[in-house]
């Protein structure tokens, strides 16, 4: 293993660009270079290099990395060769591998091989106790009053974390387990007067096991563990706080877990959906539970956070299509309006099964059984069409009605790659509105009079954060400037928060962000990905500060109107409370004058937010 300041210098030495251009055709494209990907096949350029950073991605395929990357992937040389090759062709004088401290170079890969062995025994105790006659009786008896047949879903790995405070701590003593990694990767907690207790209480737990390891784990096995999921129930005897427990708990992001690129039920529903060429994705752990044991196997669900774009691009690995089934509630519904972007920005098109009011796949499946279910899948419309259906149901077909609905449509029309798809879609829309088609097609083709409100809430709810990163990424220099005003923990999309925490660790540590050395130190492939898509993105700034200046006020303005609905929300939740209503209405009035001063710095016309 090379030092890093070894491999630094010869990255510095050499130009990817030209390197890369010795094996493929590349053209300039603004500040980067294009040509066909060598990975994949493809007519269209999607393949950039950038040489100001010393990166490569292919926005077709997702490979990238950096110029040992390349070369390891098109040569197919090992990672030493690859530094040899290209040491010698930059005059890098390499030292002898045995002066270089191999120990502090393997210490992050011990780490992380230790936190799979961790989560593996952790996984083992939860399954042993839920196989225990006495102690696991009481989480059985749950998943047979959901039923949920223990016995004929075991790949899963179920377990039961019973109501000690302090009983899987002990357990990792006694197998000699180094407890702050454990509290690192979530399972236990340090205690302020010293000690640890353990995180999960009272809980069914769902192991989340990766696909290559998990779906070939022999009966009686366990995969590689990266992460939990633990579902409270009956009457917990543990206070967890002062608030009741929440429903589920889940691991934190770890240096092996990332909740916006991982969903629950792929070591089963990987191959399913390879053989299905279908991937069925539901809103909780039980569904997939019941599916699962239904014979229903390509389904899988996100963990503790809504669909991302992380999510989209891993489950595209095995296959392009996707049905979205969400609850039969007004949130389910809210949740499919969101999800449609996500898929329109990856290039894809989902079908979506709407479920009846009050139900959700597990009790669909309980009260009407497997084959209602599939047929439900069969004959699911796209999301684009639940889309078309629902924005003409908020808005009437009236004069004004009918406006409403082509503006709040505008933006999904303009994501639409196919136009085979978009004139559909736009057949579809004229008939609900009655309206000839040609009318649509002048509307959709006119300038989009979107306010902010709905740029934010409505197009996209991570646009502006993926704006943000872009220029994080893009324009290195600028980060100095956001660091201070921006807290990532207000990042509304799991992805995009997982890439700021990791922007802004990296400045705190070293002063300046090196997006190649950033990128290599990523060991998920999603989340590596798409700090190289965001860092190669084409947007153009003449003035990048300027530019940050305008996203870090729209971030702001996003914030406090996000915070506002929450405050108003929980007005109505308290309204016999006048001291915690006062404080509420006190908050609420701060708000409105920091969104009033950001729009008067910005000459917003606050009646319509342009």
């Amino acid at each position: 293993m090379y030092s890093q300041t070894i491999l630094d210098e010869i990255r510095d030495r050499v130009s990817i660009a030209a390197l890369v251009g010795e094996r493929i055709p590349l053209k300039k494209a603004g500040r980067n270079f294009k040509g066909n990907c060598p990975f994949h096949s493809e007519k269209t350029p999607s393949f950039m290099v950038s040489d100001e950073k010393q990166i490569y991605h292919c926005f077709g395929c997702g490979e990238g990395g950096n110029v040992f990357n390349f070369f390891m992937k098109f040569d197919g040389l090992t990672f030493r060769e690859a530094v040899e090759m290209l040491a010698a062709r930059s005059g890098v004088q390499l030292p002898k591998l045995e002066t270089v401290d191999k120990k502090a170079d393997d210490e992050a890969e011990r780490k992380k091989k230790w936190a799979f062995r961790l989560n593996k025994l952790v996984a083992e105790y939860f399954y042993n106790n839920m196989l225990d006659p006495k102690k696991g009786e009481a989480a059985r008896n749950y998943l047979k009053s959901r039923d949920i047949i223990f016995e004929k879903i075991t790949q899963h790995f179920l377990g039961y974390a019973d109501d000690s405070w302090d009983g899987l701590v002990r357990y990792l003593e006694s197998k000699k387990a180094p407890l702050d990694l454990a509290a690192e990767i979530g399972v236990i907690k340090k205690r302020e007067s010293g000690g640890y207790y353990d995180f999960f209480r009272h809980r069914v737990v769902f192991p989340v096991i990766t696909p290559a390891l998990g779906a070939a784990a022999k009966p009686g096995s366990i995969g590689k563990v990266v992460a939990f999921s633990g579902r409270t129930f009956g009457e917990p005897k543990t206070a967890e706080g002062q608030e009741p427990p929440a429903k589920y708990l889940n691991s934190p992001d770890s240096p092996i877990y990332h909740k916006s690129y991982t969903v629950y039920g792929l070591n089963v529903g990987a191959d399913a959906a390879r053989r299905a060429d279908q991937v069925i994705l539901v809103e909780g752990n039980l569904d997939v539970m019941r599916l699962h044991q239904e014979g229903i196997e390509n389904v899988v669900a996100p963990l503790g956070t809504a669909l991302t774009s992380g999510h989209v691009k891993l489950l595209s690995r095995y296959t392009k299509n996707f049905v979205v089934i969400f609850d039969g509630d007004d949130a389910g519904y809210k949740a499919a309006v969101r999800a449609l972007p996500l898929f329109l920005e990856a290039g894809f098109v989902p079908r979506v099964v709407a479920l009846p009011k009050g139900e959700d796949p597990d009790s669909f499946v309980k009260n009407k059984g497997e084959e209602a279910m599939r047929g439900l899948v069969a004959k699911a419309g796209t999301l684009f069409e639940f889309v078309i259906d629902d924005t003409v149901r908020r808005f009437g077909t009236a004069t004004d009605g009918k406006v409403r609905v082509v503006e709040e449509l505008k933006p999904y029309f303009a994501m639409i790659r196919n136009s085979v798809e978009a004139s559909q879609y736009r057949k579809r829309l004229a008939s609900k509105l009655m309206l000839d088609e040609s009318v649509i097609s002048h509307s959709l083709a006119g300038k989009k009079q979107l306010t902010r409100e709905s740029f934010v809430n409505v197009v996209q709810p991570n646009t502006i954060e993926k704006m943000l990163l872009e220029l994080l990424l893009a324009y290195p220099e600028t980060i100095g400037v956001a660091r201070g005003r921006i807290d990532f923990e207000k990042f509304t999309d799991g992805s995009c928060q997982a890439i700021a925490k990791l922007i802004f660790d990296e400045f705190d540590k070293s002063g300046r962000v090196d997006v190649a050395n950033l990128a290599d130190g990523i060991d998920d492939a999603e989340l590596k990905s798409e700090v190289l898509a965001l860092a190669l993105a084409e947007n153009k700034y003449d003035d990048a500060d300027g530019a940050m200046e305008k996203c870090i006020a729209a971030f702001d303005r996003m914030s406090a109107k996000r915070r506002l609905k929450e405050l108003s929300f929980a007005i109505q939740q308290m309204a016999s409370d006048d001291d915690r209503v006062s404080k509420c209405m006190a908050e609420i009035q701060k708000l409105n004058e920091e969104i009033h001063n950001l729009n008067k710095r910005e000459n917003i016309d606050e009646r319509t937010g342009t």
